[in-house]
């Protein structure tokens, strides 16, 4: 109970009038009861009504002001999940089926924001990744956010750069149709990329661009992307090194172990969930920690989704000022663990 708890914890802007909370999730589709991979997990673990429940605790405990949802399921959502938004006060960029209805079961990604502190300006469907521009109605600051499940299979690193591209090209076009300057937007790219820091997405939103040359460590002989390519967004991760207590990266999922691997335990864990923020604009004063040590003690050689936990992904996100782009004063030390 207490580590269910510890994932429930608030993470809300204690300043609602110049700062944004963001949380990032993978909260592991609905119709994971009737898959076929994790079979260690049992039908208690995988019910919809149980883990329906906790997810609604979760959004409801931790309460940030946005939420980068991936995995909802499309055909469902307006009569099961909206219902229960809305009674806590949000609205959503809902989950949208590009299957026309050939697969009921189709989750997407989904971005739920507060009403009461947002107005919607502005959404783009597009097959990995939902993007939606919000203003903040305290500030009258526009927020672009962007919610991502990226392509799975590991070796097509070539088609997540190719997702992140075209959703980046078409942020880009709203901008300028819109006349907001790149250069000086504020931003939020988040969710779950399914690759490491180390792949061309990383490289890609951190660097402003990417090479034709680049390769990713694990794939070395595919070819990526064609040309070279650069955006205008200066965007930095809120988890790299040196940000917060951690000497490395902190894991953000732990899928289940097989038995009889309990010698790479540590090995499953692994952080694939990010989020890039605008660092001209955004200043991060708060950010989550995904695991706690004694959630990593308890999922050790087991994995989530667990008794206290339903799905293989936690949380991830920060908490964000407002700022201008010459009052921005960037301090690492100043930025809070919660």
């Amino acid at each position: 109970a207490a580590l269910a708890a510890h994932m429930r914890r608030p993470f809300a802007a204690r300043a609602a009038d110049r700062e944004v909370s963001v949380v990032s999730f993978n909260m592991l589709l609905k119709g994971f009861d009737r898959k076929e991979y994790y079979p260690s997990v049992g039908p208690a673990l995988r019910a919809w009504p149980w883990r329906k429940e906790q997810l609604q605790r979760l959004v409801c405990g931790v309460g940030a002001d946005i939420y980068c949802m991936q995995e909802v399921e499309c055909m469902s959502f307006p009569d099961e999940m909206r219902p229960w938004l809305e009674e806590q006060g949000y609205a959503a960029v809902a989950p949208k089926d590009d299957t026309k209805g050939k697969r009921p079961d189709m989750a997407k990604t989904a971005i739920f924001y507060r009403r009461e502190r947002f107005d919607a300006l502005w959404e783009d469907h597009r097959s990995r990744i939902v993007l939606a521009a919000l203003k903040h109605r305290s500030s009258g600051r526009v927020l672009y956010v962007a919610s991502c499940h990226l392509e799975g299979a590991p070796p097509e690193a070539a088609v997540r750069f190719t997702q992140t591209r075209k959703a980046l090209e078409s942020l880009a076009r709203h901008q300028a149709a819109s006349g907001i300057d790149p250069t000086a937007c504020s931003m939020v790219f988040a969710g779950d990329f399914n690759e490491t820091e180390d792949g061309a997405v990383c490289r890609c939103l951190g660097s402003g661009g990417l090479p034709k040359d680049f390769r990713a460590p694990q794939f070395p002989e595919v070819e990526i992307s064609k040309s070279d390519f650069a955006h205008p967004f200066g965007l930095s991760d809120l988890y790299a090194q040196g940000r917060g207590p951690w000497p490395r990266r902190p894991p953000t999922l732990c899928a289940p172990l097989d038995e009889g691997c309990g010698a790479r335990a540590a090995d499953a864990f692994t952080a694939i969930d990010f989020v890039f923020y605008s660092h001209r604009t955004l200043q991060p004063v708060a950010v989550r920690q995904p695991f706690s040590t004694e959630q990593v003690e308890a999922t050790l050689g087991i994995g989530i989704p667990s008794a206290w936990h339903f799905s293989d992904h936690v949380p991830v996100g920060g908490i964000f000022k407002f700022v201008d782009a010459d009052s921005l004063v960037a301090d690492a030390s100043r930025v809070s663990v919660l």
